[in-house]
């Protein structure tokens, strides 16, 4: 069984944590310590973003993988592997039991993915960020902000095709 628990710090002894992303080597972020199904430890030190997000382990149903949140960035790991399957940013996240995925929105629009990759992204719906979400079957309901009335306006997403109604964020 695939074990996470979070660390105050990169500890003194022991082999050296893994860097998510490499170049952030030498700076302690967001530090996980992993046990595999096999009863193999590790470390993984995640490099946090600048939005003032509360730090996750999220666990996918697989066996094999986590979403780490570190600072409003997502890092989709393989802790079998221990290995970065994508990074992407997050302002939430959610998991939706009844489709076996992920849900997050940046602040922009919203996508769905697990193990296997990205199933939809939604268009645009907002020119800069949404709030008050609420997790309908089938469905989310938001409201998305516009500049141009310095207000906020609905949106409802549907959760099987990435559908958009609403927002303020219109294409050209």
């Amino acid at each position: 069984m695939l074990i996470t628990r979070t660390l105050a710090g990169l500890p003194a002894y022991g082999p050296p944590a893994i860097s998510f992303p490499k170049p952030n080597a030498f700076r302690e972020g967001f530090v996980v310590e992993f046990t595999t199904n096999e009863g193999e430890r590790w470390i993984g030190n995640f490099s946090e973003g600048w939005r003032k997000r509360p730090n996750s382990v999220h666990a996918e149903p697989d066996g094999r993988s986590v979403v780490v949140v570190a600072g409003g960035i997502g890092y989709f790991v393989n802790v079998e592997a221990r290995q970065l399957i994508r990074e992407f940013d997050v302002e939430d996240l959610w998991y939706l039991d009844s489709q076996r995925m992920f849900l997050v929105t940046n602040g922009l629009w919203f996508e769905t993915f697990e193990v296997n990759g990205v199933h939809w992204q939604s268009r645009r719906i907002s020119w800069d960020g949404m709030r008050q979400f609420e997790l309908l079957n089938g469905s989310i309901r938001g409201e998305a902000y516009d500049p141009f009335s310095e207000g906020w306006v609905p949106f409802e997403l549907n959760l099987h095709n990435g559908d958009v109604i609403g927002g303020s964020y219109c294409e050209a």
